[in-house]
């Protein structure tokens, strides 16, 4: 670049970046139901994770609001929700093998 013009902007330059690097995983999916919830809903497709099984809620800007663990090996895990405030959260579960996360929305009546 030195020999052109200091006007001269025409250069350009390819650069490449790794931002991360994850262990590849399998797809696995959690459902909610009901969903929308009142009081209590399942979280399905635990097993899946690889046991144990912790089970966080969370509220749309990455709190923690609930936690809940699965030692066992059972696929379905019951959430009390009354305690939560109407909303949209996220339902992270982070189990040996795997993790998932899904929505939840709360409702009250």
């Amino acid at each position: 670049l030195a020999d052109r013009a200091p006007t001269d902007n025409t250069a350009c330059g390819t650069f490449e970046f790794v931002l991360g690097v994850n262990n590849h995983l399998q797809a696995t999916s959690l459902s909610l139901a009901p969903n929308p919830a009142v009081h209590s809903c399942v979280v399905s497709g635990l097993a899946a994770l690889g046991a144990p099984v912790q089970v966080r809620i969370m509220d749309l800007s990455g709190r923690m609001v609930a936690a809940h663990n699965s030692t066992a090996s059972a696929s379905n895990l019951e959430l009390d929700i009354s305690s939560l405030a109407p909303a949209t959260y996220l339902v992270q579960a982070v189990g040996r093998n795997s993790r998932a996360m899904t929505k939840l929305v709360v409702a009250r009546p």
